[in-house]
């Protein structure tokens, strides 16, 4: 997302279906995520075949990234995670 790549997200049970999905919720942009397998398809086709769309959400994603990279908040949410997983579970 940094370099700005669309990319469709169709969160699941799994962590690694709902990493791309956090992102975009993070950023304020569902225009990528999925409800379902159709949906999922629908998008990924006009990415793949529409050329201005592809621009929109690639422009679109640029001028957002900075909500995830610029932002020191999820670095102090880990670093209170590791802390309590280290010192306060024991």
């Amino acid at each position: 997302l940094s370099a700005g790549t669309p990319v469709v997200a169709w969160p699941g049970d799994f962590m690694r279906s709902r990493v791309t999905f956090g992102l975009y919720r993070r950023m304020g942009m569902m225009d990528l995520v999925a409800k379902d397998g159709d949906e999922y398809v629908d998008i990924a086709v006009r990415l793949a075949r529409d050329d201005a769309y592809y621009a929109a959400m690639r422009d679109r994603i640029r001028t957002l990234a900075p909500r995830l990279i610029d932002d020191p908040a999820p670095i102090a949410e880990h670093a209170a995670f590791f802390e309590w997983a280290i010192y306060g579970a024991a």
